[in-house]
């Protein structure tokens, strides 16, 4: 049974996938159905070689661009992104239709790839969607200062209360951003 424990191990590695998880996984894939077992043995072995970082933004993709890298008409804004994987959320949300480019760190490489894509496609806002913290407003400042010269609007996500959440369920900090932060009713 060696290699059932290896590919309960290798599922175990997966974020979010417990030990049992994993053992029930393995044992679906083993036992119940092997068909799903070849399938995704093929996808994982294609997406190995096919998926790559968009070269622009650093979205995944499977060419040397992704699909907004390549889209002329998009809005003239940037949404930046602590990881690629912060992408899908937002897409799903079907609430922004401009560009993406993952920021993972404020350094000189990210910040010049940053500063070309704001120049290629005449970038005009630039919206931070980070986890809400004091570095990520620390950020933001960084961001308008570094940025000065180019007429930017730079902003980041709102945060407050989600709907359904009653009031004592929520944390101090996003109560308190949720009320410094209100917007008029219209």
């Amino acid at each position: 049974m060696k290699e059932f424990e290896k590919l309960c191990k290798n599922f175990n590695k997966i974020q979010g996938v417990g030990k049992k998880t994993a053992l029930k996984m393995a044992y679906h894939l083993c036992y119940e159905n092997k068909n799903l077992l070849e399938e995704l043995a093929h996808s994982l072995k294609s997406a190995s070689s096919a998926i790559k970082e968009c070269e622009i933004c650093g979205a995944l993709c499977e060419d040397y661009l992704c699909d907004e890298c390549l889209n002329e008409d998009l809005e003239k804004s940037v949404c930046l992104v602590e990881s690629a994987k912060d992408i899908f959320f937002l897409k799903d949300c079907n609430a922004y239709e401009g560009r993406y480019f993952v920021f993972a760190k404020a350094n000189e490489y990210y910040l010049k790839k940053l500063e070309n894509m704001i120049n290629k496609y005449n970038i005009q806002e630039i919206i931070i969607a980070y986890t809400p913290s004091v570095s990520t407003d620390t950020l933001c400042f960084y961001l308008e200062n570094y940025f000065i010269n180019k007429n930017l609007s730079i902003s980041k996500i709102a945060q407050g209360i989600p709907n359904g959440v009653k009031i004592q369920d929520i944390d101090q900090s996003s109560l308190s951003s949720a009320i410094l932060n209100r917007v008029k009713f219209t």
